[in-house]
């Protein structure tokens, strides 16, 4: 098994000599003789096959040599031309589409993907569900000059579908259905779409059933989508578009099922809209936004039809303010996460949260830690990244539920507060750099560590300012 060999440039030479190989995780396509795709002729692999650099096939009959058809214990095939980035060099990608359709593998297959090919059209073979019907995976990346896709929705197994950077597909399936009695993706539970600026719908033919089992579903990056009623859906990533995607994708008063919400990089996101039905997302357990840089707030009647919320995280919104007075309806939150949100600022009733147990803050503003004192059952407390601040305030003292402790990163944090010592719940204590701190809790001898003696773990890292020798520079 060749395994996390990154610089891996070359296969052994001949290894189509060693006929006994029933295993051989990766072959690299070399344009020598004896490296060539021919080697793979008289291997009766089973197991995983991946072949990488086809960009060195130079025809079509090199790659009908690997006889990959006749390999009926194969299981797994990956095929990639030239990794990231590459795009075949002939016009039209007419090399690659016939080295693609010479690459016909048996029907046996479970998973396949394929990584940089760069034709405009897939093999016949690949629109043949007679041959694909036993795939439970698939993985098409980066193959930029498609304009079609085969109709995996007619795949009765495929359960995940991964397709990533293609400009000019506008659906993943354009074949012909029946919308009264067909039913599309039947199997599917796991779906990514990624870097696709020209999706407009799953299926060219609308009306259709489809993807009843749906749980795990990603959109990154593609603007122009509208999804169906997706009552399955428990994940859902929803990454780098407009607030019409983000409507198609949540307004759905059938989304009873989410449970993880992420969503990133909306740019022009100023709240969570009002389609966020009351109770239609009654079972969503963690909300995670980021990157909404003109998002301000969670409005009281958002978070009132969250009640099952158990973790939420607001990262890198630079006008979020607010998550309101609302927060009293979190009911069952359990973490709290909020990093490098400037004009932030705690609602007053953070200590109606009792079931609160994780908190996290990260930023530059000090005034971000009014506001956290008294709640009333927090374990966990991680401070991280105020460059300004020279004191912590003294209710952390008070704090006295804590059983773990991180500051991070406090560059002008020189002391500890009086009331230190009541933590007497804190079993783990971190400092991260913290020059100044380190110098006064050193074990036995600094000033205030007398302040954190009776921790029973301490853990304390310092990144020291580097340091030059004249001469070497």
């Amino acid at each position: 098994m060749i395994k996390n060999c990154i610089s891996l440039r070359s296969t052994p030479f001949k290894i189509g000599e060693l006929t006994c190989l029933k295993t051989l995780t990766t072959f690299i396509v070399g344009s020598k003789t004896g490296h060539g795709l021919e080697e793979l002729n008289k291997l009766q692999l089973g197991g995983k096959l991946y072949i990488k650099s086809l960009k060195n096939v130079s025809n079509e009959e090199d790659a009908r040599g690997a006889n990959l058809i006749g390999k009926k214990d194969l299981k797994r095939l990956y095929l990639s031309w030239g990794g990231v980035g590459y795009v075949n060099s002939q016009v039209g990608g007419v090399d690659s589409e016939r080295v693609l359709e010479a690459l016909e593998p048996h029907s046996g297959l479970t998973h396949f993907g394929v990584n940089g090919y760069g034709g405009t059209d897939f093999p016949h073979w690949m629109r043949n569900t007679s041959i694909l019907k036993g795939l439970v995976s698939i993985i098409l990346y980066e193959c930029e000059n498609c304009r079609q896709l085969p109709p995996f929705g007619k795949l009765p197994c495929l359960t995940t579908l991964f397709v990533s950077g293609m400009k000019d597909i506008k659906y993943i399936d354009d074949d012909l259905y029946e919308p009264a009695t067909e039913t599309a993706f039947t199997s599917l539970k796991y779906l990514t779409l990624r870097d696709l600026p020209n999706l407009e719908r799953l299926l060219e033919v609308e009306g259709v059933n489809m993807l009843p089992q749906i749980i795990d579903l990603g959109v990154i990056n593609v603007p122009k989508l509208a999804l169906p009623s997706l009552p399955s859906v428990e994940s859902l990533n929803a990454s780098g578009g407009n607030e019409e995607l983000l409507k198609s994708i949540v307004n759905n008063s059938n989304m009873y099922n989410l449970k993880l919400l992420c969503i990133s990089k909306f740019s022009r996101l100023v709240e969570l809209p009002v389609w966020f039905e009351l109770g239609t997302l009654s079972a969503l357990e963690s909300l995670e936004i980021s990157g909404c840089d003109e998002m301000e707030s969670l409005s009281e009647q958002l978070l009132q039809g969250m009640s099952s919320l158990r973790t939420l995280s607001v990262d890198h919104c630079s006008r979020f303010k607010s998550l309101s007075d609302g927060m009293i309806h979190l009911t069952c939150l359990e973490g709290l996460e909020i990093d490098y949100c400037l004009e932030f600022v705690f609602p007053r009733n953070m200590n109606k949260l009792t079931t609160l147990r994780r908190l996290k803050v990260t930023g530059l503003n000090w005034n971000i830690l009014d506001g956290i004192e008294g709640i009333p059952s927090l374990q966990n407390l991680c401070l991280s990244y105020f460059p300004s601040l020279t004191s912590l305030p003294n209710y952390l003292g008070a704090m006295t539920s804590l059983q773990k402790l991180e500051i991070i990163k406090f560059p002008k944090l020189s002391s500890l507060p009086e009331n230190f010592q009541q933590l007497q719940n804190l079993q783990k204590l971190s400092i991260l750099d913290c020059p100044k701190l380190a110098k006064r809790i050193k074990r036995g001898i600094g000033e205030d560590w007398h302040k954190i003696a009776h921790i029973p773990e301490f853990e304390l890292f310092y990144v020291a300012e580097p340091t030059f020798c004249g001469n070497l520079i």
